[in-house]
């Protein structure tokens, strides 16, 4: 019995050790950010109230606390529609991992910017930006997520990461527990928490495989004079990425392992100098063939 409760948790759960530690890192990142946005949006439910009634000075009747809130609510779910469609555009120019730690950060900033409102006007605005930030992180981290995983095991770990919007809630649920008592501004300050994602984003972080070498394709084209129909569609489709292939090749910094024992160990970084994690690069250079076979 035990043999075969052994094989049946291989067979289900064995995917997950084939998770590399640059995977776990850009899955952990998102999911979190994700999370962090459902939390915020929990929390805004919570402390709406209280907060328009300062807000708006006098005894607000609960109709005018409504239509405040309809419209301050509309405003935040406006920023989520444009910074997804936005920074959606941006990120194929500047890079999955530039966009996403730029959208944490605009969320962050402009949550806490909520608790200084002095007025409704300046609330409904940092509503709206840190909508900005929520669509952006939203709309950038799925597919940075999807293209980590390209190779295997995609499907069940956008499912896996869309438990986040459950556990933000219970988050927020705490959150509001431990520091409501102190006052709806001193909810909206935890808002700047997430910027601490940002310390992950900088120090492991590159660029997927997959966008990486479709910009290595665009430089290499754009280097040769004579192209296919199909290379002048991939040119007017891609925009003017190619820099990032060579600026994140300066950013990773060498191993600091012995060859040795990073190949046990395994490299985070997809282009370690070193070129030990042999996996990793042959799965980089399977990417660029397909790309290439398609021009």
């Amino acid at each position: 019995m035990a043999d075969v409760g052994a094989r049946v948790s291989d067979g289900a759960l064995g995917w997950v050790r084939g998770i590399t530690r640059y995977q776990w890192l850009v899955f952990f990142v998102v999911w979190a950010g994700w999370s962090l946005d459902a939390a915020d949006f929990g929390l805004y439910s919570l402390v709406l109230q209280p907060a328009l009634r300062e807000l708006l000075g006098g005894s607000p009747t609960p109709a005018d606390i409504g239509r405040v809130g309809g419209i301050i609510s509309t405003a935040g779910l406006l920023g989520w529609a444009i910074g997804g469609f936005t920074f959606g555009i941006i990120a194929d120019y500047i890079g999955r991992v530039r966009t996403l730690a730029l959208s944490i950060l605009i969320f962050s900033v402009f949550t806490a910017l909520q608790g200084m409102a002095q007025d409704t006007l300046q609330f409904g605005i940092f509503r709206f930006l840190a909508g900005v930030g929520t669509g952006a992180e939203i709309i950038v981290g799925i597919p940075f997520v999807a293209e980590a995983f390209a190779e295997n095991n995609r499907a069940r770990i956008l499912g896996v990461m869309m438990t986040g919007g459950a556990v933000g809630t219970l988050v927020a649920a705490q959150i509001y527990g431990l520091i409501g008592h102190w006052g709806w501004r001193w909810v909206f300050y935890v808002g700047i928490v997430p910027a601490i994602l940002l310390v992950f984003i900088r120090r492991g972080m590159v660029e997927p495989e997959r966008f990486s070498a479709v910009a290595e394709r665009r430089r290499t084209l754009a280097a040769r004079g004579d192209h296919s129909d199909d290379d002048r569609e991939f040119m007017r489709f891609v925009p003017a990425i190619a820099r990032l292939a060579r600026s994140d090749r300066s950013r990773a910094p060498p191993c600091r392992e012995e060859p040795s024992r990073c190949r046990s160990a395994g490299c985070i970084r997809p282009f370690c100098r070193c070129g030990c994690d042999r996996s990793t690069r042959s799965r980089r250079e399977t990417v660029r063939d397909r790309l290439a076979s398609t021009g």
